[in-house]
C-alpha cells in the first residue's frame, strides 16, 4: 500500500528536506507537511480531501501553479495569509496527496 504510494509520490520524500515551515493545517483541520528539494516545494496533504480546493492557513507559497504528483494541474491563489490550492480534478484516494510547486526565485 505505502510502496505503491511512494512509487508515485516518493520524490516528495526521498532526498527532500523540511521546508522553512514544516507543517500547517487546512481550513478543514487537515494536517499538511512541507518538504523541499532543489527549487521545488512539496505540499503533502494527509488523507484524501473531499474537495478540489485546499485552503492552507497561515501559509504563503510564492508561485502561481503546480501539479499533483499523481497527475493534474494545481492553481495557487494567495489571499493574505491563506493560500488557496485549486486542483483541476478531485484527489485520488490514498494515505496522503503530494503536490509539487516550482518556487519563484
Amino acid at each position: 500500500f505505502f510502496g505503491e504510494w511512494l512509487s508515485v509520490n516518493g520524490e516528495a520524500i526521498y532526498g527532500a528536506r523540511p521546508w522553512s515551515k514544516p507543517e500547517a493545517e487546512t481550513a478543514c483541520g487537515t494536517s499538511v507537511r512541507f518538504t523541499t528539494k532543489g527549487d521545488f516545494l512539496y505540499v503533502i496533504v494527509i488523507g484524501t480531501p473531499a474537495f478540489e480546493e485546499i485552503q492552507l492557513l497561515d501559509t504563503v507559497i510564492d508561485t502561481d501553479k503546480g501539479e499533483a504528483l499523481d497527475g493534474g494541474q494545481v492553481v495557487v491563489e494567495q489571499q493574505g495569509s491563506v493560500c488557496h490550492l485549486r486542483l483541476a480534478e478531485k484527489f485520488s484516494k490514498g494515505p496522503a496527496q503530494a503536490l509539487k510547486f516550482k518556487l519563484n526565485a
